[in-house]
C-alpha cells in the first residue's frame, strides 16, 4: 500500500500555524491529533479539529485530498491528473493566503513595542496592532469586538524571561503518582518545588491547569513555567511557592489522543479529582499550606475555564484565581458568582487575560463585564496575541507577580492592576 501522504499536509499546516503565531510545531498536540485522525481515514474530524482550534485555515482542504489519496493508493494517471486539476485553484489560493498572512505577521513582529508603566493599566493605544472590530479571527473564528476596557494592563515581558540563567538557583520538577478515588486509578502530575525548598515550613501552592490538547506536561513544554518562576523568585518579584501541574482530563485513559474534544466531559469531572484526591495528596506529601489563603488556581484555555469554574465555586478552598484565554467550558458568570456581596471579601485576586486576536475572547469579556458591572475587584489584561503560548507564558509571568501577596507570604515589588 502506498505511504499515506501526510507530509504535505503537515508541512502546510505547520507553516500556516507558524505564520499566524499559533502553537509551534514542536509542541502542537492539535497537529499530532489531526495527523492521527487522518491516518485513520477520519479526515472530517481532523478538519473539524483544525478549524475549531485555528479558524478557517486555507490549507485545511489538503486533509480531504489526503483522504482521497489514501483510499486510492494506486490511482491511474488519469485520476491523478484530474485530482491535480481540481486541487490547483485551491493550492494557488492557499499559497496566496499564506503569503498574505506571513507578510502581515512579519510586519507586526517588526513593529517596536511602545513604552508603558507596568504598575498601572495601559491606555487603549498600548495594545499591539489589533484586528478590526467585528472581524472573525483567531481560534474558533469567533467574532472579535473590542471595547474600551479591552486593553493591556502590563507591558510585554522582558526579553529572556523564559530562559534559564546560569547564576539563578533552580527549583525542582518531579513527576509523581497519586491514587485517584474519583477516577479509580493511579494518576500522574508534575510538581515544582522552589530553590531551597525546606520541609519545616509551609509554602503556598498554585494549581496550574492545561488546555484540552495537553496534559500535565503542557505548561513545561509551551511555557517553561519552572524557569519563569525560578527567575522571578531570584529577582524578588514572586514568593517561593509550590506549583502543581496535574492532568485535568479525569478519565482512565487521560492521554490527549484521538479526537480530544471527546474528552471534554472529563475536564468537568476533574473538579472532584482536584478537591478530593490531588489537593490531599499534595498536602500530605509536601510542605504545603492547607488554608484557602495558601491556595491558588490558574490555567490556560480549557484549564482557564476550569480555574474560573472550580475557583469561584469553591472560594472556601481557593482565594487566588487566574484564567488565561478561558475556553467556552466557562460557566455563565451569574452562575459562578450567585451572591456578589458574599464573594467580594473572599476573592483575594481574580486575574483574567486574553489576546485581542483570540476568537474566544468573548468568553473572557463576558466575565470581565459582569465583574465590572458588579464592582468586583479584578485584573483584566488584553495583549496583542492570539490563543497561543506567547499569551499564556506572558500571562503566567505577570500572574505570578500578583498571586500570594499578603502578610503571610514574601512580598514582591511587582504592581497589580486591580
Amino acid at each position: 500500500m502506498a505511504k499515506h501522504p501526510w507530509s504535505l499536509n503537515e508541512s502546510l499546516g505547520r507553516h500556516i500555524a507558524g505564520c499566524i503565531g499559533w502553537l509551534p510545531a514542536s509542541s502542537s498536540a492539535d497537529i499530532s491529533a489531526a495527523k492521527r485522525l487522518v491516518e485513520r481515514g477520519d479526515a472530517a474530524h481532523a478538519c473539524r479539529l483544525l478549524q475549531l482550534n485555528y479558524g478557517r485555515l486555507p490549507g485545511a482542504g489538503w486533509i480531504a485530498f489526503a483522504r482521497v489519496s489514501r483510499r486510492a493508493p494506486r490511482p491511474s494517471p488519469l485520476i491523478l491528473v484530474n485530482l491535480v486539476k481540481r486541487s490547483l485553484p485551491l493550492l494557488l489560493g492557499c499559497l496566496f493566503s499564506v503569503c498574505v498572512v506571513a507578510a502581515t505577521s512579519i510586519a507586526q513582529e517588526a513593529a517596536p513595542d511602545p513604552p508603558s508603566d507596568t504598575n498601572r493599566p495601559a491606555r487603549p493605544g498600548f495594545r499591539d496592532q489589533a484586528p478590526p472590530r467585528g472581524e472573525p479571527r483567531g481560534r474558533g473564528a469567533g467574532r472579535i469586538d473590542l471595547g474600551p476596557d479591552d486593553v493591556a494592563a502590563y507591558e510585554p515581558p522582558p526579553a529572556g524571561f523564559m530562559a534559564a540563567r546560569e547564576d539563578t538557583p533552580r527549583g525542582r520538577v518531579e513527576l509523581i503518582e497519586y491514587e485517584s478515588k474519583t477516577v479509580g486509578t493511579t494518576r500522574k502530575m508534575q510538581v515544582y518545588t522552589p530553590p531551597g525548598y525546606q520541609t519545616d515550613g509551609k509554602y503556598p501552592v498554585l494549581y496550574l491547569l492545561h488546555g484540552i490538547g495537553g496534559d500535565h506536561s503542557e505548561w513545561q513544554r509551551v511555557a517553561t513555567a519552572n524557569v519563569i518562576l525560578d527567575n522571578l523568585i531570584a529577582d524578588g518579584k514572586a514568593p517561593p511557592m509550590i506549583v502543581v501541574m496535574p492532568n485535568g482530563r479525569a478519565q482512565r485513559d487521560d492521554r490527549p489522543v484521538g479526537n480530544v474534544f471527546d474528552s471534554a466531559p472529563a475536564f468537568a469531572v476533574f473538579e472532584r479529582d482536584l478537591l478530593d484526591d490531588v489537593i490531599p495528596a499534595i498536602e500530605q506529601r509536601y510542605a504545603a499550606g492547607s488554608d484557602r489563603q495558601s491556595r491558588a488556581i490558574a490555567g490556560l484555555s480549557m484549564g482557564g475555564g476550569q480555574s474560573l469554574n472550580f475557583g469561584l465555586q469553591n472560594l472556601d478552598t481557593f482565594a487566588w484565581i487566574g484564567a488565561f484565554s478561558a475556553a467556552p467550558n466557562t460557566k455563565p458568570p451569574a452562575e459562578l458568582i450567585p451572591d456578589v456581596e458574599q464573594a467580594k471579601p473572599q476573592i483575594e485576586l481574580l486575574w483574567i487575560s486574553c489576546g485581542d486576536r483570540d476568537g474566544l475572547i468573548n468568553v473572557s469579556q463576558r466575565m470581565q463585564r459582569f465583574l465590572k458591572e458588579n464592582q468586583i475587584p479584578h485584573t483584566w489584561h488584553v495583549d496583542g496575541h492570539g490563543h497561543d503560548p506567547r499569551h499564556w507564558s506572558s500571562s503566567l509571568y505577570w500572574f505570578l507577580q500578583s498571586v500570594f501577596r499578603h502578610a503571610d507570604v514574601v512580598e514582591s515589588d511587582a504592581g497589580n492592576a486591580r
